[in-house]
């Protein structure tokens, strides 16, 4: 089952993406191939007839997209451009089996858009939050909360990630979850199963084995420097050291 595992896969997948040579080649491999060096491409569709396409129409939007996508302007945060956002997202997706973005509107979106991403890590997603569907409240899967046909209508994020430390010496308690509306999260994964609400590292099958094969590599190496290290010595009954001389 996901919610009893995928916190613990998820980390092992981490551990794999940090310390593993196929892994973070792989990663590499991904990124590469699905979004490459300079993301996707937009091009505008706009046609004043159905065979007449609207040349002035197209080039405004695609140069307004063109400085939406620049670093500083798409990202809340202002420091990747829309590659460099597609490039992370694609990477956790593999990692992690799930990418999450917060879709930040208006004035704090600090571009003359009004409307900026801000990419979240999905350790921020409450795996452990769950509750059944009753009258009053809808049912919460593994931090998703879903309407009665299983659609996502909010998310449920810790107000902190939890690998932020200050929380925990400061002293300050802040509120436990986030409520975010299903319309301000982007939240995708691979689907392989119906009614799956998260997404499992794209790795997790290899895991095992990949683990067990940097196991049998340490230790064949540890066994051959063990053996390099070998040394013998040549002894006579009285300590005569003529013979071995040469000269």
């Amino acid at each position: 089952h996901i919610y009893r595992s995928l916190d613990a896969v998820r980390a092992r997948s981490r551990k794999l993406a940090n310390d593993d040579e196929y892994v973070k080649k792989w990663l590499g491999m991904v990124t590469t191939n699905v979004v490459g060096p300079s993301g996707f491409r937009f091009q505008a569709r706009v046609y004043d007839t159905p065979a007449k396409p609207d040349t002035q129409a197209n080039n405004a939007i695609e140069a307004a997209w063109s400085r939406f996508s620049k670093k500083g302007v798409c990202d809340v945060t202002g420091r990747q451009s829309l590659t460099g956002l597609e490039q992370m997202a694609i990477k956790a997706a593999a990692r992690d089996g799930e990418f999450l973005f917060q879709i930040i509107r208006g004035s704090a979106a600090a571009n003359p858009f009004g409307i900026a991403l801000q990419q979240l890590d999905v350790d921020r997603l409450a795996t452990t939050l769950n509750r059944p569907a009753d009258r009053s409240a809808n049912a919460i899967r593994m931090g998703v909360e879903l309407n009665a046909y299983g659609r996502p209508v909010a998310y449920h994020l810790k107000s902190a990630h939890p690998g932020d430390l200050y929380q925990s010496t400061s002293g300050v308690q802040a509120a436990q979850y986030l409520r975010i509306p299903a319309e301000d999260i982007i939240h995708e994964f691979i689907c392989d199963r119906p009614e799956q609400v998260r997404g499992m590292p794209w790795a997790h099958a290899a895991m095992i084995r990949l683990n067990n094969l940097g196991g049998y590599e340490e230790a064949a190496v540890i066994a051959a420097r063990v053996g390099a290290s070998k040394m013998g010595f040549f002894t006579t009954p009285d300590g005569q050291a003529e013979v071995l001389s040469t000269g």
